[in-house]
């Protein structure tokens, strides 16, 4: 049985945003696992970890990408798309 533990979301324009946290138990009640859905507009993916966790990852990950954007833009502006000096 499936029961949302933690529903940190919206709808608005576009579709679902937030996270919402699953978690699985069996009939007795006993604990078997949770999961936590992402939901970024018509995006949707799953993280099997509690919401919390999955919001650190979320945040980590876009800083990397954000990091990885900057230095690829730096270099691009600092050699330029044409190399002149490659003739």
């Amino acid at each position: 049985m499936m029961l949302v533990t933690r529903d940190w979301s919206v709808d608005a324009a576009g579709g679902h945003y937030g996270f919402i946290e699953t978690e699985f138990v069996t009939l007795s009640g006993q604990h078997v696992g949770c999961e936590t859905s992402v939901a970024l507009g018509p995006l949707h993916f799953e993280l099997p970890c509690r919401a919390p966790v999955a919001i650190i990852l979320c945040v980590i990950a876009s800083c990397i990408l954000v990091w990885a954007a900057v230095v690829a833009v730096s270099r691009i502006r600092k050699h330029g798309f044409n190399n002149a000096n490659a003739a």
